[in-house]
Protein backbone atom coordinates (compact mmCIF):
# COMPACT_ATOMS: atom_id res chain seq x y z
CA UNK A 1 0.00 0.00 0.00
CA UNK A 2 1.39 3.37 -1.05
CA UNK A 3 1.70 5.94 1.74
CA UNK A 4 1.89 9.74 1.77
CA UNK A 5 5.51 9.46 2.95
CA UNK A 6 6.44 7.18 0.04
CA UNK A 7 4.96 9.64 -2.44
CA UNK A 8 6.75 12.60 -0.85
CA UNK A 9 10.04 10.69 -1.00
CA UNK A 10 9.42 9.81 -4.67
CA UNK A 11 8.85 13.51 -5.33
CA UNK A 12 12.09 14.39 -3.56
CA UNK A 13 14.00 11.61 -5.35
CA UNK A 14 13.06 12.89 -8.81
CA UNK A 15 15.01 16.05 -7.98
CA UNK A 16 17.90 14.10 -6.44
CA UNK A 17 17.02 15.15 -2.91
CA UNK A 18 17.43 13.12 0.28
CA UNK A 19 14.37 11.21 1.53
CA UNK A 20 12.71 12.24 4.79
CA UNK A 21 11.52 9.98 7.60
CA UNK A 22 8.18 11.68 8.20
CA UNK A 23 5.44 13.00 5.92
CA UNK A 24 5.26 15.99 8.28
CA UNK A 25 8.98 16.76 8.03
CA UNK A 26 10.11 20.37 8.48
CA UNK A 27 12.55 20.01 5.59
CA UNK A 28 11.74 22.86 3.15
CA UNK A 29 11.79 20.57 0.11
CA UNK A 30 9.51 18.07 1.87
CA UNK A 31 7.11 20.88 2.84
CA UNK A 32 7.00 22.02 -0.78
CA UNK A 33 6.45 18.44 -1.99
CA UNK A 34 3.71 17.91 0.59
CA UNK A 35 1.92 21.07 -0.59
CA UNK A 36 2.06 19.90 -4.21
CA UNK A 37 0.83 16.46 -3.16
CA UNK A 38 -2.13 17.89 -1.22
CA UNK A 39 -3.15 19.98 -4.24
CA UNK A 40 -2.84 17.06 -6.68
CA UNK A 41 -4.59 14.61 -4.33
CA UNK A 42 -7.58 16.91 -3.86
CA UNK A 43 -7.86 17.69 -7.57
CA UNK A 44 -7.80 14.00 -8.56
CA UNK A 45 -10.23 12.84 -5.89
CA UNK A 46 -12.62 15.74 -6.68
CA UNK A 47 -13.40 14.06 -9.99
CA UNK A 48 -15.27 11.30 -8.18
CA UNK A 49 -14.36 7.63 -8.56
CA UNK A 50 -15.91 4.31 -7.65
CA UNK A 51 -14.03 4.34 -4.33
CA UNK A 52 -14.96 7.82 -3.09
CA UNK A 53 -18.52 8.39 -4.30
CA UNK A 54 -21.33 7.51 -1.93
CA UNK A 55 -25.06 8.03 -1.81
CA UNK A 56 -26.72 8.56 1.53
CA UNK A 57 -29.25 10.64 3.43
CA UNK A 58 -28.21 13.72 5.39
CA UNK A 59 -30.50 14.73 8.25
CA UNK A 60 -31.04 18.29 9.48
CA UNK A 61 -29.66 19.49 12.82
CA UNK A 62 -32.26 19.74 15.57
CA UNK A 63 -33.14 23.37 16.24
CA UNK A 64 -31.45 24.95 13.23
CA UNK A 65 -32.69 22.76 10.38
CA UNK A 66 -29.20 22.99 8.86
CA UNK A 67 -27.86 20.00 6.98
CA UNK A 68 -24.17 19.45 7.75
CA UNK A 69 -22.08 17.54 5.23
CA UNK A 70 -19.28 15.15 6.25
CA UNK A 71 -16.00 16.97 6.94
CA UNK A 72 -14.12 15.31 4.08
CA UNK A 73 -16.79 16.13 1.47
CA UNK A 74 -15.47 17.54 -1.79
CA UNK A 75 -18.82 17.87 -3.56
CA UNK A 76 -22.51 17.19 -2.97
CA UNK A 77 -25.17 16.47 -5.57
CA UNK A 78 -28.77 16.08 -4.33
CA UNK A 79 -30.54 13.09 -5.85
CA UNK A 80 -33.78 15.05 -6.42
CA UNK A 81 -33.29 16.89 -9.73
CA UNK A 82 -35.64 19.68 -8.62
CA UNK A 83 -33.50 20.45 -5.58
CA UNK A 84 -31.61 23.74 -5.44
CA UNK A 85 -29.32 22.67 -2.59
CA UNK A 86 -25.61 23.31 -2.94
CA UNK A 87 -22.62 22.86 -0.65
CA UNK A 88 -21.40 26.04 1.02
CA UNK A 89 -18.63 25.42 3.50
CA UNK A 90 -19.75 22.51 5.68
CA UNK A 91 -23.50 22.99 5.12
CA UNK A 92 -26.10 22.69 2.41
CA UNK A 93 -27.56 25.95 1.20
CA UNK A 94 -31.01 26.30 -0.38
CA UNK A 95 -30.56 28.71 -3.31
CA UNK A 96 -34.29 28.94 -3.99
CA UNK A 97 -35.11 30.17 -0.49
CA UNK A 98 -31.76 31.80 0.34
CA UNK A 99 -31.30 29.88 3.57
CA UNK A 100 -29.26 27.22 5.33
CA UNK A 101 -32.41 26.04 7.10
CA UNK A 102 -33.25 23.01 4.98
CA UNK A 103 -35.47 21.44 7.65
CA UNK A 104 -35.70 18.01 6.05
CA UNK A 105 -33.55 15.00 5.26
CA UNK A 106 -31.85 15.19 1.87
CA UNK A 107 -30.63 12.23 -0.17
CA UNK A 108 -27.34 13.14 -1.82
CA UNK A 109 -24.46 11.73 -3.76
CA UNK A 110 -21.18 12.93 -2.31
CA UNK A 111 -17.57 12.78 -3.39
CA UNK A 112 -15.33 12.27 -0.36
CA UNK A 113 -11.62 12.97 0.00
CA UNK A 114 -10.04 9.87 1.46
CA UNK A 115 -6.61 9.59 3.06
CA UNK A 116 -4.00 8.24 0.65
CA UNK A 117 -3.57 5.07 2.71
CA UNK A 118 -7.31 4.37 2.26
CA UNK A 119 -7.14 4.54 -1.54
CA UNK A 120 -6.94 1.60 -3.92
CA UNK A 121 -3.38 1.10 -5.12
CA UNK A 122 -4.14 2.27 -8.68
CA UNK A 123 -5.50 5.58 -7.35
CA UNK A 124 -2.47 6.11 -5.12
CA UNK A 125 -0.17 5.24 -8.05
CA UNK A 126 -1.86 7.83 -10.27
CA UNK A 127 -1.67 10.49 -7.56
CA UNK A 128 2.02 9.65 -7.09
CA UNK A 129 2.79 9.83 -10.82
CA UNK A 130 0.99 13.15 -11.23
CA UNK A 131 2.51 14.66 -8.06
CA UNK A 132 6.04 13.57 -9.04
CA UNK A 133 5.59 15.10 -12.51
CA UNK A 134 4.16 18.37 -11.19
CA UNK A 135 6.83 18.66 -8.50
CA UNK A 136 9.58 18.07 -11.05
CA UNK A 137 8.01 20.45 -13.58
CA UNK A 138 7.60 23.17 -10.93
CA UNK A 139 11.36 22.93 -10.39
CA UNK A 140 12.00 23.70 -14.09
CA UNK A 141 12.93 20.11 -14.85
CA UNK A 142 14.63 18.76 -17.97
CA UNK A 143 12.13 18.42 -20.83
CA UNK A 144 13.15 14.84 -21.68
CA UNK A 145 12.54 13.82 -18.07
CA UNK A 146 9.23 15.74 -18.07
CA UNK A 147 8.11 13.74 -21.14
CA UNK A 148 9.05 10.51 -19.38
CA UNK A 149 7.12 11.54 -16.26
CA UNK A 150 4.09 12.51 -18.39
CA UNK A 151 4.15 9.03 -19.96
CA UNK A 152 4.20 7.44 -16.50
CA UNK A 153 1.32 9.68 -15.45
CA UNK A 154 -0.71 8.75 -18.56
CA UNK A 155 -0.08 5.06 -17.97
CA UNK A 156 -1.13 5.31 -14.31
CA UNK A 157 -4.27 7.22 -15.34
CA UNK A 158 -5.17 4.55 -17.89
CA UNK A 159 -4.83 1.80 -15.27
CA UNK A 160 -7.01 3.76 -12.84
CA UNK A 161 -9.63 4.41 -15.52
CA UNK A 162 -9.73 0.70 -16.36
CA UNK A 163 -10.11 -0.19 -12.67
CA UNK A 164 -12.82 2.45 -12.28
CA UNK A 165 -14.82 1.03 -15.17
CA UNK A 166 -14.39 -2.52 -13.88
CA UNK A 167 -15.74 -1.51 -10.47
CA UNK A 168 -18.68 0.59 -11.64
CA UNK A 169 -21.89 -0.62 -13.13
CA UNK A 170 -21.65 1.31 -16.37
CA UNK A 171 -25.38 1.25 -17.07
CA UNK A 172 -26.60 4.81 -17.47
CA UNK A 173 -29.40 4.05 -15.03
CA UNK A 174 -27.22 2.76 -12.20
CA UNK A 175 -23.71 4.18 -12.50
CA UNK A 176 -22.83 7.35 -10.56
CA UNK A 177 -21.81 9.09 -13.78
CA UNK A 178 -24.99 7.97 -15.55
CA UNK A 179 -27.10 9.03 -12.57
CA UNK A 180 -25.44 12.46 -12.55
CA UNK A 181 -26.03 12.85 -16.28
CA UNK A 182 -29.69 11.86 -15.98
CA UNK A 183 -30.20 14.22 -13.01
CA UNK A 184 -28.59 17.10 -14.92
CA UNK A 185 -30.71 16.48 -18.01
CA UNK A 186 -33.83 16.21 -15.84
CA UNK A 187 -32.90 19.35 -13.87
CA UNK A 188 -32.38 21.39 -17.04
CA UNK A 189 -35.59 20.17 -18.66
CA UNK A 190 -37.80 20.30 -15.56
CA UNK A 191 -40.88 22.46 -16.11
CA UNK A 192 -43.15 22.97 -13.07
CA UNK A 193 -46.75 21.84 -13.46
CA UNK A 194 -49.16 24.56 -14.36
CA UNK A 195 -46.57 26.54 -16.36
Amino acid sequence: MTTRLEIINAMLAVNGETPVSSADSNDPSAIQANNVLKRVDKRIQSRGWYFNEETFTLSPEVGTGEVIVPQNTLSVDPIDPRSSYIKRGKRLYDRSNNTYNIGQAVQVQVVLQLDIDELPEMAAAYIEAKAVKEHYTDDDGDMDKVRELKERESEAFAYLQRENLANEDVSINTSPMGSRLLREVTRRSYIPRGS
